[in-house]
């Protein structure tokens, strides 16, 4: 079987666990170049993500010891959070800028709010029905969205690439729900903690 492959590779972080409260005691970096996906997939959006560069940092007081359940309630309970600074990727025509706030909550499930710009959603669902990745009727719907948060601009203008322009997508995760302006999205499979 063929593996993931990167032309290049480099990921960095720093741990601080004495780090003052409000002040991350993890920080991270990724970035990635020409990533090979394995070969015996065909993958809707091509064989090649092109990039992925991410930024972030994770924040609250490090649990010492305990399972790891015990430990995620630790961090959840004082206040634990991963700030994504920025998460962009290239594959194919898409690409995506995000940025988002995770946390844990009471079942130990994540949580959160963040945002989106995404370009080239047009061929990249024109892929994903083409691969039967996605329905057409779920295109369809994923299409009603994204002319929701076109510019107004391009609304107006009723450009057939209209959907091609860049769209502000605001996300939020609750309940293992995901949802975009009280739109659902999907729902996440439940977070299964090791047992001791």
């Amino acid at each position: 079987a063929v593996g993931l492959t990167a032309q290049s590779f480099h990921i960095h972080g720093d741990l601080r666990p004495a780090a003052p409260q409000g002040e991350a005691a993890i920080t991270f970096t990724l970035r990635a170049e020409a990533i090979r996906l394995p070969g015996h997939v065909n993958w809707p959006l091509g064989p090649e993500i092109a990039r992925v560069d991410l930024d972030g940092s994770v924040g609250g007081p490090l649990p010492r010891g305990g399972t790891p359940m015990q430990a995620a309630s630790q961090w959840r309970d004082g206040g634990g959070t991963i700030e994504i600074a920025a998460l962009a990727v290239q594959w194919g025509k898409l690409t995506v800028n995000a940025s988002a706030t995770l946390a844990l909550d009471e079942q130990l499930q994540p949580m959160g709010t963040g945002s989106a710009r995404v370009q080239g959603q047009t061929e990249a669902l024109d892929a994903l029905v083409t691969s039967g990745a996605l329905t057409q009727n779920a295109a369809q719907m994923v299409r009603t969205m994204i002319a929701l948060f076109a510019s107004p601009k391009a609304a107006t203008a009723g450009q057939p690439d209209a959907e091609d322009e860049a769209v502000e997508v605001p996300f939020t995760l609750q309940n293992r729900r995901l949802f975009t302006r009280q739109l659902p999205l999907g729902r996440l499979p439940v977070l299964q903690w090791p047992k001791p």
